[in-house]
């Protein structure tokens, strides 16, 4: 039977076929894409965005050709020779990157004229103050920079920070919103071995453990504001704060990490990682694992970074009145408790007299030592609130209402009667056997290789000695 044939222009015939070719090739692309995320890369950006359009040609052209030969059958009676899929793509191909190329002039052309018209065009302020370029270090924060960020973000939406690292869910335009607002970075201009004016050093007594790196860390707040303190000295930071920390091991500069507060509350954590020689840095984008001397070591993306600074912990990691209340040898060579120094200066407001943290390898009592370990390395999720199921790690709760005698939810790792901690039980107390794991039961779980043995043993001296719960 003939089919009837139509009368079509060439644009309706042209957007018959496009249309139907997109639909035709879709759910494959779809498939595509599923099947990327499942393995853990992400398709729309890097070498997941790469895989997608290149497996992307041979579904548009095979589309192309499919619905090409049935609306040319169907409308014009026509019976289509040949390869017309590969034909009908490339002319596609050459004619979108006319129209993309010419509409990216008109944009530009329409910014640089806007700049001169109106000097203090937002769009122009951004991209000459705000944006960070990989590999190289802005000027330190300035109320200028902040105003504009913020703005910015209102422009293109925030990530949402109070969900868990690996469920955070954001389009590459939120992403790189907040890489462009981090404005305060860790470094003088041209000379990346010296802390920027206006950060304040730090250091909590009782450090998180990171593989024996040495750590340097600092803080900026924005002037005018201040640090509030909860009930149990927990800081609350204003928008625009910033952590710095910088790590070394074995004398050789590894990365320095940035963690920022937004106006809308929200954080952000960024990981610039060093070169060979440590004289420039770039902004890690996915997490990776380099050789340091032969010693394994994970930089994380900036999505992991909210793994550990957990919104039930405030966010920060050691930034508490009871880390600080310890002495710090100061550059300006003077020696005082960081808590007061901070008060005095007016950068903390006063807050409740809350018990300072042991250093754990101090000559404090082994209990009061081992529950500072546990306090740094596991409350930022083991207590209420928390991402974790269950146990209290926090130093302010006692062992027997956090986790002492509490039984496991997740796993026992293969030791029958195993508890959180077992009084008199090293060998079944989990929180012992995690730190010294190196598989999937090693807590923390995130970029560590390397047992703190240190840790380890005064752990097991403690959990020895007890005969019940304290």
């Amino acid at each position: 039977m003939a089919h009837p044939v139509e009368s079509i222009s060439s644009i309706k015939l042209a957007w018959a076929v496009s249309w139907s070719a997109f639909w035709t090739g879709f759910p494959f692309k779809l498939i595509v894409a599923l099947l990327l995320l499942a393995g853990q890369v992400h398709p729309w950006e890097g070498a997941g965005l790469v895989t997608l359009l290149v497996v992307s040609v041979p579904i548009d052209i095979w589309a192309v050709g499919l619905t090409a030969r049935t609306v040319f059958l169907e409308r014009l009676g026509m019976e289509v020779q040949g390869p017309v899929g590969v034909s009908l793509w490339w002319q596609g191909a050459v004619l979108g990157a006319l129209v993309l190329g010419g509409g990216y002039y008109v944009v530009g052309t329409t910014v640089a004229v806007g700049q001169k018209i109106f000097p203090t065009m937002d769009v122009a302020i951004i991209r000459s103050i705000v944006t960070i370029e990989k590999g190289t270090y802005s000027p330190a924060i300035t109320e200028e920079a902040i105003r504009l960020c913020n703005q910015f973000q209102k422009q293109v939406g925030s990530v949402k920070t109070d969900i868990p690292y690996d469920k955070v869910v954001a389009n590459v335009q939120e992403v790189k919103a907040r890489e462009a607002c981090v404005v305060a970075i860790a470094t003088e201009p041209g000379d990346v071995t010296r802390p920027a004016a206006g950060l304040v050093p730090f250091a909590p007594v009782a450090p998180f453990w990171s593989d024996g790196a040495t750590k340097e860390r600092w803080l900026s707040i924005p002037d005018g504001t201040r640090i509030t303190q909860d009930a149990d000295g927990n800081f609350e930071f204003p928008p625009g704060t910033v952590f710095v920390k910088s790590f070394s091991l074995g004398g050789k500069r590894l990365e320095t990490r940035l963690f920022f507060r937004y106006a809308d509350g929200g954080w952000a954590g960024f990981t610039y990682a060093f070169n060979e020689p440590g004289t420039d840095a770039t902004l890690v984008t996915e997490s990776r694992d380099i050789d340091v001397n032969g010693q394994r070591w994970t930089l994380l993306s900036p999505a992991q970074c909210l793994a550990c600074h957990t919104s039930a912990a405030g966010f920060s990691l050691g930034l508490e009145a009871a880390q600080l209340d310890s002495s710090l040898h100061y550059p300006n060579g003077r020696t005082a408790n960081q808590l007061a120094t901070l008060l005095h200066v007016g950068m903390v407001a006063p807050g409740p007299a809350v018990p300072a943290l042991p250093d754990p390898q101090g000559g404090a009592p082994l209990e009061q030592r081992a529950r500072a370990i546990l306090h740094i390395n596991c409350s930022q999720c083991h207590r209420p609130g928390g991402p974790a199921l269950n146990g209290d790690f926090r130093f302010g709760t006692p062992p027997s209402q956090g986790y002492c005698g509490v039984s496991p939810v997740v796993s026992e790792m293969g030791v029958p009667g195993a508890l959180l901690v077992a009084p008199g039980h090293p060998e079944k107390s989990l929180v012992l056997l995690r730190m010294k794991a190196l598989d999937e039961h090693r807590m923390p779980p995130l970029a560590s290789h390397v047992v703190d043995q240190a840790s380890v043993d005064v752990l097991t001296s403690w959990i020895g000695s007890l005969s019940s719960c304290p």
